[in-house]
């Protein structure tokens, strides 16, 4: 099922399409993408005014194969004799005099004007880089993220990559390490500094329908569409089908709150700001007590730097699901941004309360050790 703590960091920042590229034509993906995932790629097709199908027929005009279709259905019988069976049927077509061109994952990145994973290192700095320069791992990188100082400005399947402005932040992060700060209290500095430069902006079309025919689908009903995104929206192979099961729910009943809820963690990842905003309001409107949705919201306008607004929802979230350890850590660095140390205080110690062992109870228990001094509490 999908996650009731709200909405997930996005994939990435989408660039624009060159629409003469791909207006009009058919594409089909198979296969495993390193740069983008499917669901991303499928996304800038359709942005640019192309279409996206699952199955090759005639009217196909590209199909794009990653990893030669060698990746497609693992035990889902879609691998025959090393190619995809959407492959075979390409090459089949082809043969017959289809006009149909076969794409490897580089020329349809440059079909639409983006760079692959390779090229992605002469413009950023992968987490390799940053483990390699400055001895920050995977588990330094991943709660930076969460404390908000910084996010990548591209996520693959391989890699993460991030800016030079990033280089300069992690290179500040180090020296406080060197110094025998601790990460929680070099990034809590360094959140503070940087008040301001985190507000994302981004604005992008609503991703459009995807058609999935599965046996029986004309008789689903809005519970049984939104079930079955429930089910698969987790796993990022799956993503645009998820998105289009929820889509199916709301056509069918537009007050589903699940389906709104969910999609708009889905437009969340995407980046897709207001339209995830759009989506939780609706859903608040018809369920004003649903907990996920307050705190779907707080994240938001977190997210926004919007913080009065933030807390306002957090807090009702918690009043609606007191036991949700998350909304107390992130109303925690709120109230840090807004120098309120007795709330910060109050927040962290109710997270590691809740969640002794949680992902972030280190960071939380750090937080209240670099508080103790500010707040005249005991350490």
């Amino acid at each position: 099922m999908a996650s009731d703590q709200g909405p997930v960091e996005q994939e990435q920042e989408v660039p624009a399409v060159a629409p003469e590229a791909v207006r009009g034509r058919v594409f089909v993906f198979t296969g495993r993408l390193h740069t983008l995932s499917r669901a991303t790629a499928a996304q800038l097709v359709r942005q640019g005014g192309g279409i996206v199908r699952g199955t090759v027929t005639r009217e196909t005009d590209y199909i794009v194969s990653g990893d030669a279709g060698r990746e497609e259905g693992a035990g889902g019988g879609e691998r025959a004799g090393g190619q995809s069976r959407k492959l075979r049927s390409a090459v089949e077509l082809k043969a017959a005099g289809a006009p149909l061109r076969i794409l490897g994952e580089r020329e349809f990145l440059c079909l639409i004007g983006f760079a692959a994973s390779a090229d992605q290192a002469g413009r950023y700095y992968t987490a390799s880089d940053v483990r390699a320069l400055f001895g920050l791992g995977p588990n330094e990188l991943a709660k930076l993220e969460r404390m908000r100082l910084v996010r990548p400005v591209l996520r693959t399947h391989s890699d993460r990559y991030y800016t030079f402005q990033d280089l300069v932040l992690f290179r500040q992060v180090r020296a406080a390490l060197d110094r025998g700060t601790s990460l929680a209290q070099a990034a809590r500095r360094l959140r503070l500094e940087r008040h301001g430069q985190m507000t994302l902006h981004f604005e992008a079309a609503p991703p459009s329908v995807i058609p999935f025919r599965q046996p029986g689908e004309e008789n689903y009903s809005a519970e049984d569409w939104y079930q079955l995104g429930a089910e698969i929206d987790e796993d990022p192979a799956d993503f645009a089908r998820a998105t289009h099961a929820y889509e199916r729910a709301l056509d069918l009943d537009p007050h589903h709150v699940g389906a709104l809820v969910n999609l708009g963690n889905a437009h969340y990842r995407l980046g897709q700001i207001d339209e995830a905003r759009r989506l939780y309001e609706r859903a608040l409107a018809l369920d004003p007590r649903n907990p996920r949705v307050h705190y779907n919201l707080g994240n938001v306008y977190d997210d926004l730097e919007e913080f009065r607004t933030a807390i306002r929802f957090f807090e009702s979230a918690l009043r609606l699901n007191p036991a949700n350890a998350d909304a107390h850590f992130n109303l925690g660095l709120v109230h840090d941004r807004l120098g309120d140390v007795e709330k910060v205080r109050k927040h962290m110690l109710a997270y590691l309360r809740l969640v002794p062992e949680g992902e972030m109870a280190e960071v939380a228990a750090e937080y209240l050790s670099l508080t103790a001094c500010e707040d005249g509490a005991p350490a």
